[in-house]
This record gives structure tokens, C-alpha cells and sequence, in this order.
């Protein structure tokens, strides 16, 4: 399995009505504009697939990754307030996937 970085500069949120296993989902993209992950938010009595990414990415191809409905907030927080945004693929026992920042100096906040 693949591990790696990705930049992302665009996104896309989908709020859906009661309609399969998971309430919200959102898309992040490459510089290119080509999809590199769908994230997949699910209520707390839904069972999510594995996460998963093919062979190729991060170079290409997109990964799934599923979270807690509960961070649907912190997610869409971060993607509004946060620039650069990276999106990180680990393989161990299991794969799992994360939105991450670069570096920011103590203290800087909001004026």
C-alpha cells in the first residue's frame, strides 16, 4: 500500500438527506484540479468500509477515508482558515489518512 503527501487547494462538502450511510461527504483536490481523497463522515451507529487507496496515489488515483460525523466541523474549519492544507496517507497495520497544516508560529491566532 502506498503512503505520501498530497497538496490540496480545492474542495467540495456534501451535505445529503438521510440517504445511505453517511450524512456528509468531501471531496479534496490536487493543484491540478484531479480528485485525491473522498472523505466520508458517518453517524456513530454506522460501520464505515476500510480506508483505502490504490497502489499509485499519491501520485494519482484518489483515497477513502472515513471519519466520525463529529469532525465534520473541525474538518470544514480547517479547510476555510488553514492555507497551505496537505493531505497525509499513512500505511500501517491499517491505512488511515489526515489533514494536516504546515508550521505555524506560537500564538498566531485571529486579530
Amino acid at each position: 500500500m502506498p503512503s505520501g503527501t498530497v497538496d490540496i487547494t480545492r474542495y467540495e462538502v456534501d451535505i445529503i438527506s438521510n440517504v445511505g450511510p453517511n450524512p456528509a461527504r468531501v471531496r479534496l483536490y490536487r493543484p491540478n484540479g484531479s480528485l485525491a481523497v473522498i472523505m466520508s463522515f458517518f453517524e456513530p451507529d454506522r460501520i464505515p468500509r476500510d480506508n483505502d487507496a490504490p497502489l499509485n496515489f499519491p501520485a494519482t488515483g484518489f483515497a477513502r477515508v472515513n471519519y466520525p460525523i463529529s469532525a465534520l466541523a473541525p474538518v470544514i474549519d480547517i479547510l476555510r482558515n488553514e492555507k497551505p492544507i496537505y493531505f497525509q496517507w499513512i500505511t500501517l497495520e491499517r491505512p488511515y489518512g489526515y489533514l494536516t497544516t504546515s508550521a505555524e508560529p506560537v500564538g498566531e491566532g485571529e486579530i
